[in-house]
């Protein structure tokens, strides 16, 4: 779900409109979550550390700083460690978090936080690779339709045996 923001301005009535309940209702059904920050703002703010609490995700998060090839070793490393800090005073369970740079395709340093392993600049990849080796669906379309074709079976199984005890009694007439 991408949300930039969570308010957006509608140009016909000359209002903010709120994506807040829309963003929320969607992340909070969400099996996993990477947090997107843009490097040019700095940290995570005290809205996204706040909206992310109130969604209660059962699984850690991955915060990925993005446009970090617009910034010094320096400035990465600093923001790096103000986010650590922020989400350290916060209740939020994190996987860890990275810098990255999507035109370059190449991560710049990470934290990781939930794990004593070591990080070999591949924080993203090893996150999709916990998210994909899990077992928790609770938002798996796949996994609905299996669910509905096994209900669907099931009837289709009980009426078939329905009709054919129906059949049996009339054959006796």
């Amino acid at each position: 779900l991408d949300t930039p923001g969570y308010n957006k301005f509608d140009v016909k009535t000359k209002e903010a409109v709120s994506d807040r309940k829309k963003a929320f209702d969607q992340l909070r059904i969400s099996d996993y979550l990477i947090w997107l920050v843009d490097a040019d703002n700095g940290t995570l703010t005290n809205d996204d550390i706040r909206f992310i609490s109130e969604l209660n995700l059962s699984e850690p998060i991955l915060i990925v700083l993005n446009k970090c090839d617009k910034k010094t070793e320096q400035q990465i490393n600093d923001i790096l460690d103000q986010a650590v800090s922020d989400i350290q005073m916060s209740d939020i369970r994190c996987y860890g978090i990275v810098a990255y740079s999507s035109r370059e395709c190449v991560e710049y340093g990470g934290r990781p936080l939930t794990s004593k392993k070591a990080y070999d600049n591949n924080m993203i990849q090893q996150f999709l690779q916990f998210t994909a080796s899990s077992k928790r669906r609770n938002n798996d379309i796949v996994s609905q339709f299996h669910q509905l074709e096994e209900k669907f079976l099931k009837s289709t199984r009980s009426n078939q045996n329905a009709l054919y005890a129906s059949s049996q009694e009339l054959e006796k007439l």
